[in-house]
């Protein structure tokens, strides 16, 4: 199969109705969660950014490639969860696991992609993500991955 890509030009705009709290599994997550992440694309950065503000973590910094996130990371260890997503500039999301694997071995972290076959979590997981969430994912399946993998 083929995969297409295109852009529509114009503003984005991401209604807080689109993401609506009440939808939100009432799965408890962890409080005092200082989060980072990497999306490359302006609409899904904007759309996780949004998501991950209903969670009320105490620090919430995302960056579009990971060489930026791993700067980031390098002079603020102080994060519990890590987002990635896997196709990114200047370095994608499976080179900055493996840089910060070396600082942090513990943190807990996920791929984000595109990629969405059966296989794909498997071989994430393989690569030393906690956990993998294919795009478009439902709210709710990411807020469920989030807690399993902090709580």
């Amino acid at each position: 199969g083929s995969t297409f890509y295109f852009q529509i030009p114009g503003q984005t705009k991401i209604d807080s109705e689109q993401i609506n709290k009440s939808e939100i599994t009432k799965t408890k997550i962890v409080q005092n969660l200082n989060i980072l992440f990497a999306e490359n694309d302006d609409i899904n950065f904007k759309y996780i950014e949004k998501y991950l503000r209903y969670l009320n973590p105490l620090k919430l910094k995302g960056f579009l490639n990971g060489e930026d996130l791993l700067k980031e990371f390098k002079k603020d260890t102080d994060y519990n969860l890590i987002l990635l997503d896997i196709q990114m500039p200047a370095m994608n999301g499976i080179e900055c696991l493996s840089e910060l694997r070396k600082i942090n071995k513990n943190i807990p972290a996920i791929a984000i992609t595109a990629f969405a076959r059966s296989e794909d979590r498997e071989k994430y997981l393989s690569l030393g993500f906690n956990e993998y969430a294919g795009k478009p994912f439902k709210k709710e399946e990411l807020y469920n991955k989030i807690a399993s993998i902090i709580n």
